[in-house]
């Protein structure tokens, strides 16, 4: 919402005298006497409009401050000058004006300015490092000529208020397009880019006897949608398939991912954690995630047939008879990765130990993977959404 301050002026009033001179068409501001008394002044009634694009923002962002000048009469202005504040605070500033000139100063000589006349200076900027929790003045001091005297004629101040955080342009990624990633089949280790800039090195291993394999599927692969292989969960995903040896119980399979930085609200989708049967054959699924830093959190969201149940950091089937996932676009778990972790695990197992020569099993991970760079601040109260209890500001605890 735009931040805007209106001064009316007014015909005839008092105003005390300051020691200004003009020479040169120039406005010097001198350091002469302030007149005690005032003189009474049939002056012409000129208002005077300061604005901001917003009333508030953050450092990074581009804001645009305006005054306007307009001469409501009865008679032309002959002299009109507007000292503006510099604002300093703002880089890669540019300055307009749609009459006279200013420099960069804030100094603004409009000049005659005609009765019914309106005049305009804009200021754009991007908001500089450095005052997070503050607020940049935009003040201004006009002055017009009367009886060969230069005296002011009014002054006015509008404020914007800066956030307390700095989020970054462009802070969050879109979530990963893994049919655009370039994975090879049977490749365990790589690097993926996601559209911040965030990378993260992905690593598979398992110190089980077995086959990364399903019969001429070589994995871990891509997952895909538009490509020739779908067949966990019907999302994007990078497909983590193993057939393990006979009697090697639990046979963990971990997949790591190693991040470029801290993230902050990232989160991913874990598809088609289920479960079969066939006697000797049985598998039953089970997922635990952990990170460097918090527990992550996971939220059971398929809808179609949610076959798999969740504690705490623990994704485990539901052991029905036959109870595969569909393809129901959704995954089986979502994972949330706390905030300021630069890794993730997950460690991909049998529950039950009991099961002699357990059948191939697979899932696919770090479907929708995306992260942010900086904490989101929904309010711009300084508290990260992921702990404030009222990241929307309505009341209402979220």
């Amino acid at each position: 919402m735009e931040n805007m301050n209106v001064r009316d002026r007014g015909v005839g009033h008092e105003e005390p005298l300051f020691g200004k001179i003009k020479q040169r068409g120039i406005l010097k501001i001198a350091a002469l006497s302030l007149l005690l008394g005032g003189t009474w002044l049939e002056a012409n009634d000129l208002v005077y409009v300061q604005s901001v694009s917003t009333s508030n923002a953050a450092v990074g962002e581009t804001v645009t401050f305006t005054t306007t000048v307009t001469n409501n009469g009865p008679a032309d202005e002959d002299y009109l000058a507007v000292v503006e504040s510099p604002l300093s605070s703002l880089e890669n500033k540019t300055i307009t004006v749609s009459q006279g000139s200013i420099n960069n100063d804030g100094l603004w000589e409009v000049g005659a300015l005609a009765n019914g006349a309106t005049v305009t200076a804009t200021f754009t900027g991007i908001v500089g490092d450095g005052i997070q929790g503050g607020v940049i003045p935009f003040s201004f001091k006009s002055y017009i000529e009367s009886n060969n005297t230069i005296v002011n004629d009014d002054v006015g101040e509008v404020n914007l208020s800066i956030d307390p955080l700095t989020p970054l342009s462009g802070a969050c990624s879109a979530p990963y397009n893994w049919d655009a990633s370039g994975w090879t089949d049977g490749q365990k280790t790589g690097t993926i880019t996601l559209s911040n800039g965030v990378t993260g090195d992905i690593n598979i291993s398992t110190e089980s006897s077995g086959a990364f394999t399903l019969g001429n599927i070589n994995t871990p692969f891509v997952d895909s949608l538009s490509g020739t292989v779908n067949l966990l969960g019907g999302i994007p995903d990078l497909g983590v398939i193993f057939d393990p040896d006979a009697n090697t119980a639990t046979s963990p399979v971990k997949i790591t991912v190693a991040f470029s930085e801290p993230v902050y609200s990232g989160s991913f989708l874990i598809s088609d954690i289920d479960t079969s049967t066939g006697g000797l054959n049985d598998r039953d699924d089970q997922v635990t995630v952990t990170s460097n830093i918090g527990t992550p959190v996971l939220t059971v969201v398929s809808t179609d047939s949610p076959v798999v149940s969740v504690s705490n950091n623990v994704a485990t089937t539901t052991f029905n008879d036959s109870n595969s996932s569909s393809n129901d676009n959704k995954g089986s778990v979502s994972v949330n990765i706390p905030d300021g972790a630069t890794s993730i695990t997950l460690v991909y197992e049998e529950v039950d130990t009991t099961v002699e020569d357990h059948a191939a099993r697979g899932i696919g991970v770090l479907g929708n993977l995306n992260v942010c760079k900086e904490p989101i601040d929904t309010d711009k109260d300084g508290v990260p959404d992921t702990i404030d209890l009222d990241d929307d500001n309505d009341g209402v605890l979220d």
